[in-house]
């Protein structure tokens, strides 16, 4: 998708309680990928069976890595961050799309970086990389997650990783950030929860 095709930033209201709301995003993620052949899908986690079960229904192959324990792992055996992503082993051109959740709340802007990096070379062209953020007003602790109800319903759960702390940043981060990905789409929920969908040129 060209430069030319980006949307603008766009504001929705959530569709049900606070915490607990409808996935725009998500959907047009899984519809995107599923127009793609032998599609391939990475989750990176946290894990949940109700996840797991949702993605397999719907692409033709699903890939699985808790990139929030790994990390916590990692930080906790004080490795340097130039190896936190030495799991993500995957030969180039792998996956159609890439779900980071909230994880990038949790890294400091050279880890992102990293990550980042790791991700184009694994992605498809063409491909999509999907992350949330939270924000305070949804998450205090910084301690929480999804899982995925049918109807690409999205339900808060507490998961917590004390080694992962969350920190704030503004839309345009995540836009300098994700460089080279082109970003797709964007929205902002009433409930303050951001969602962001980028391509891979």
């Amino acid at each position: 998708m060209s430069k030319s095709a980006q949307r603008p930033w766009q504001a929705v209201p959530a569709e049900s309680e606070p915490f607990n709301y409808i996935s725009s995003t998500l959907k047009y993620f899984i519809e995107s990928i599923k127009q793609r052949t032998d599609e391939r899908l990475l989750d990176g986690g946290p894990v949940y069976r109700q996840n797991i079960n949702f993605f397999s229904q719907r692409v033709h192959k699903l890939y699985v890595c808790d990139l929030f324990r790994r990390l916590s792992e990692d930080r906790e055996a004080k490795l340097p961050a130039e190896k936190y992503w030495h799991y993500l082993d995957y030969p180039l051109y792998t996956f159609d799309g890439i779900l980071l959740w909230n994880l990038i709340d949790r890294l400091d802007d050279p880890e992102v970086k990293s990550l980042v990096k790791r991700c184009y070379g694994m992605m498809k062209p063409g491909g999509f990389v999907m992350l949330f953020t939270l924000g305070n007003q949804v998450s205090p602790t910084g301690q929480d997650t999804f899982a995925i109800h049918e109807g690409f319903r999205l339900v808060k759960r507490e998961r917590k990783y004390p080694h992962l702390p969350a920190r704030q940043r503004q839309n345009r981060d995540f836009l300098f950030l994700l460089d080279p990905f082109i970003p797709v789409k964007s929205l902002i929920y009433r409930n303050g929860i951001r969602e962001f969908l980028f391509q891979r040129s």
